[in-house]
């Protein structure tokens, strides 16, 4: 019994963060909602057809989020941080507000996610990404069938490779070839593998 191969794959049916709306701290400064007392709403369609709506407002340090979850309102502040960048400047953060095990989260993240009640980072959801949910030759394949559709093919790697886009230094066309072989034997070689 075992061996190798055998068993769920890591992150098999754990929910992923593509699949809950999130609230993202770089599209809120863009829209404005960063400046203390700016106020802007949003509103998702769900998978089931209903809608979602949320109100964002900017406090000194936080931001307020009131919204409907269920039959409930909640209404309760995140944390906004500004960490300096390299080159100058600062960006902002979510500090998550979570609790899990009894201990408070404190992360900071660019992104908080909708699973249950609150928005929380991904770690207190214990969601992942789906590309941690593929197996080695899925993950190998999809960055060959990636390179093919930047050169503008839509096949898959088993078709004939795509021909040099205008514009495009020979010595780009031949690297993108290589790693797109290269890509398309490792998936080979994991797949016969399993």
């Amino acid at each position: 019994m075992g061996g190798r191969g055998s068993g769920r794959p890591p992150g098999f049916g754990a929910d992923t963060v593509e699949g809950y709306p999130s609230i993202d701290v770089n599209w809120v400064r863009r829209a404005g909602c960063l400046i203390p007392g700016r106020h802007i709403f949003v509103n998702w369609r769900g998978s089931g057809g209903s809608t979602f709506w949320l109100s964002m407002r900017a406090l000194p340090g936080r931001l307020r989020l009131t919204y409907c979850s269920g039959l409930t309102d909640v209404d309760y502040s995140v944390g906004l941080e500004h960490v300096p960048c390299h080159f100058g400047g600062s960006r902002p953060l979510f500090i998550c507000t979570g609790v899990v095990d009894g201990r408070r989260c404190g992360r900071r993240a660019a992104k908080l996610y909708k699973k249950g009640a609150y928005f929380l980072c991904r770690h207190c959801h214990r969601l992942t990404y789906k590309c941690q949910q593929e197996r080695p030759w899925d993950r190998a394949a999809r960055r060959s069938d990636k390179i093919r559709k930047r050169l503008g093919d839509e096949g898959g790697m088993y078709e004939t490779f795509p021909e040099k886009p205008p514009r495009m230094w020979w010595r780009t066309y031949f690297r993108l070839f290589d790693r797109a072989m290269d890509a398309a034997a490792e998936a080979e070689a994991a797949l016969l593998d399993r």
